[in-house]
This record gives structure tokens, C-alpha cells and sequence, in this order.
């Protein structure tokens, strides 16, 4: 019997979709959406329903034991998380006027789906304690996973029914321009949005050689820990393909590889 994968507790899958300009869709229009991508994602119609705290432009279901929220009328608000996404190499790289244009915003489309009905932030301590992470958070890889792909669709759906300017994934500290976004949310393989390789370099104390290390931002969320390949002479393309293919052993074989044991992406490639 292979036990489920434990992850790092997520109390939520949360995506922001931005804007210059104020862009409401129609509100029967994402609660179509909403259903459908939960469908989709193995969730049938009939454990889909409309919550009470929804109005004409935000909507809030309980599909199954995810609770989906789609809020058009937040304001954007610049979070340390936000501030982690701009420090990335992939938004300095891909993504450099992403600073500037933060100030632009004046909109944000809140995508949130979460285990809990209640915020976990809102409650108390003690409640906390009482109700047990695992009824407040996502943590096993295959729910974690699901909850995820009901996210990922349908923020790829909203930003290719507007015009946003940038798309902010948070589970991997994500920030995109909305073509880059489609373009990973929409991939055969998810790990490239689900898990962002993010170098580091560090001089060798002997040599004064640099070295790339890579951490993989968002692999607790698939793995149950973060996962970092150490400084090394290796190229940086070659380092972050090691961490998209140990998130996919993980997940493949619902395990983690034991201390020394070996992986790889094909029969002759060993990697420990």
C-alpha cells in the first residue's frame, strides 16, 4: 500500500491577475467557470454550490471540500510576497519593468481556493489547535495538486477573457506577464508554473571559484520540503531541471528517495 505523499501545510492556492484599469467579468459568466473548472478537476456539478457571500461580481463556491473564491472588486496590495517575486532572477530577467509597473495598478482579480471556509488567519490560536492543520490546509500532494490545477484554470481562463497587465501565481512566487502566464498554465507540464528555480551564487572559500546553487521556490508545496540544489560548477539550465525532475520523482513515485539512493530523468543518469 503506498501511503499518500505528505506536503508543507497551504492554507490556500492564491493567484492575482492585475490590471491599470478596473476589468469586472460578468458574474454568471465566472460562476460558469468556476463550476466548470472544478469539474474539470474531478469534482462533480451537483457538490458545486453558490455561496451566500457572493454578489453580482464576486463569487464564492463550495465545489466538493475546496471553497473557491473569485474576488474582482480588491485593491492591489504590494505584499512581502510581491516583493519576493520581483527579487527572482526570472522577474529581473523576463519581467524587468514589472517594478515600475506595480505602481501602475490600480486593480486586482483575487483567485483563492482553500480547505477551510473560514480564513486560517482569522482564527484563533486555539482554534486552530482544535480543528487540526489537516481540516485548515492542503497537505497531502495529491489534494494539494487539485486544489492547484482548479486555481491555475481558472486564472488561465479570466486572463484570456481580459486584458491584464500582470499575473502574480503565489504558491511559487510567481510574477508574469499574462502571455507568459497562458503559456505555463496551459503546458503539459505544470511543474514549470507549480516550482520556480531561482539561482544563487556563492564564492568557493579555496579556489575563489563562483558557484550556482538553485533553490526551488514553491517545492514544499509538492514535495513536503524545500528543495535546493548546493552550490556546484554545474550550469544553471542543467541545475533547474534536476529540481523540476525530483519534484515529478516525488510526485510519480508519492515518496521521497532515501538519504544516498539516486534518481534521474532516464535509465543512465544518476543523480544522488
Amino acid at each position: 500500500m503506498v501511503l499518500p505523499l505528505k506536503t508543507h501545510p497551504l492554507p490556500s492556492v492564491d493567484s492575482q491577475i492585475l490590471y491599470k484599469r478596473y476589468q469586472p467579468l460578468d458574474g454568471e459568466a465566472i460562476m460558469a467557470v468556476i463550476v466548470a473548472v472544478a469539474e474539470k478537476a474531478g469534482v462533480p456539478r451537483s457538490a458545486c454550490q453558490l455561496l451566500n457571500t457572493s454578489d453580482e461580481v464576486n463569487k464564492r463556491f463550495l465545489c466538493g471540500k475546496f471553497h473557491v473564491l473569485v474576488t474582482q472588486t480588491g485593491l492591489f496590495e504590494h505584499t512581502p510576497l510581491i516583493d519576493a517575486a520581483l527579487e527572482t532572477i526570472y522577474a529581473r530577467t523576463a519581467f524587468p519593468e514589472a517594478a515600475d509597473l506595480l505602481n501602475e495598478i490600480a486593480a486586482c482579480t483575487q483567485i483563492s481556493v482553500r480547505k477551510s471556509l473560514i480564513p486560517t488567519d482569522s482564527l484563533p490560536e486555539n482554534l486552530k489547535t482544535l480543528s487540526g492543520v489537516e481540516s485548515l490546509a492542503f497537505c497531502e500532494a495529491e489534494e494539494t495538486l487539485q486544489a492547484m490545477e482548479i486555481a491555475r484554470l481558472i486564472t488561465a481562463i479570466i486572463v484570456e477573457r481580459s486584458r491584464p497587465d500582470a499575473v502574480f501565481w503565489a504558491p511559487s512566487c510567481f510574477l508574469l506577464k499574462p502571455d507568459a502566464f497562458s503559456a505555463l498554465a496551459r503546458a503539459s507540464n505544470h511543474d514549470d508554473l507549480y516550482l520556480l528555480p531561482n539561482p544563487y551564487g556563492q564564492q568557493d572559500p579555496e579556489t575563489g571559484e563562483q558557484l550556482i546553487g538553485m533553490m526551488g521556490i514553491g517545492s514544499q508545496w509538492l514535495t513536503g520540503y524545500r528543495v535546493e540544489v548546493l552550490p556546484c560548477r554545474l550550469p544553471p539550465e542543467y541545475l533547474a531541471e534536476i529540481l523540476v525532475a525530483f519534484s515529478k520523482f516525488t510526485n510519480k513515485s508519492s515518496r521521497l528517495i532515501d538519504d544516498g539512493d539516486v534518481f534521474g530523468r532516464e535509465e543512465n543518469e544518476k543523480i544522488q
